[in-house]
């Protein structure tokens, strides 16, 4: 079973140059697969009365444009595997002309809320989503992406504002912080063209957060590369590991404010 949820960008939701931000693309994606459990009665309030949490542990989107403030934005998402250990959902993001801006495709795990441990998959999960033919992305998980030693760093700490219903870190948080992470030149003359990550743990409020870029060799196709890891200071545990791939911005770049 597919299931669609219709967006309209908001300015809070918007950059510098009026368009979407990549991080509230990627929550309207969130919220899709939310409303598709709402839909099939599987809240998550419902899933952890008996006794389950979902838990996300890879991701991957590639943003093919950036639609405007106040645009239109249709995600459609469904299940593609939901047997065995773990589950991969699928996005595909579309304007009102049915172009398509962002792709995404994403594995879970379920968790024994008693047990604090992964489970298979039970038989009510599909029975109720259902199994859809196709992905998004053809991506099969099987490499991760190294921890990068960190040529570019940035500090965070978790906010009350950045938990989600398990009270942890949001997994939104983690692009963000990984997207913040590049160097600044890159961030006002490029535009993420995709970003994959793996989690590994998770962070919870008032956590002192490391995230760190390190660039790939040029390949001389103008995209520039990163592999990006997410520390936590307290005890220097991986929190995140994975890589980004970024495009050059059409027409004039971020203006800056010149030094005095």
């Amino acid at each position: 079973m597919k299931h669609t949820e219709t967006f309209k960008v908001r300015f809070s939701e918007s950059d510098h140059r009026a368009r979407v931000t990549p991080v509230a693309l990627y929550d309207y994606f969130q919220e899709a697969a939310i409303a598709h459990g709402d839909a099939v009665g599987m809240t998550p309030q419902a899933l952890a009365e008996r006794g389950f949490a979902w838990v996300l542990t890879r991701i991957h989107i590639q943003f093919l444009r950036f639609p405007s403030r106040r645009e239109i934005v249709n995600v459609e998402t469904w299940g593609s595997n939901l047997r065995g250990l773990y589950a991969v959902r699928e996005w595909i993001a579309g304007g009102e002309s049915g172009d398509i801006a962002a792709r995404g495709t994403s594995r879970w795990v379920l968790i024994d809320l008693a047990r604090k441990r992964a489970i298979r998959l039970p038989e009510f999960i599909r029975e109720l989503y259902g199994e859809h033919e196709g992905r998004a992305i053809d991506d099969l998980f099987e490499k991760e992406s190294p921890p990068c030693e960190p040529e570019h760093e940035r500090h965070f700490h978790v906010r009350m504002s950045d938990l989600d219903t398990n009270r942890h870190a949001n997994s939104a948080c983690y692009i963000d912080w990984c997207l913040e992470s590049v160097p600044d030149s890159i961030a006002r003359e490029f535009v993420p063209e995709s970003i994959e990550l793996t989690y590994k743990k998770e962070s919870i409020l008032g956590d002192a957060i490391r995230a760190g870029s390190r660039e790939e060799a040029p390949r001389g196709d103008g995209l520039r590369r990163f592999f990006h890891a997410i520390w936590r200071e307290s005890d220097g545990a991986l929190l995140s590991a994975g890589r980004s791939r970024w495009r050059a911005l059409a027409g004039a770049a971020f203006a800056t404010r010149p030094s005095p």
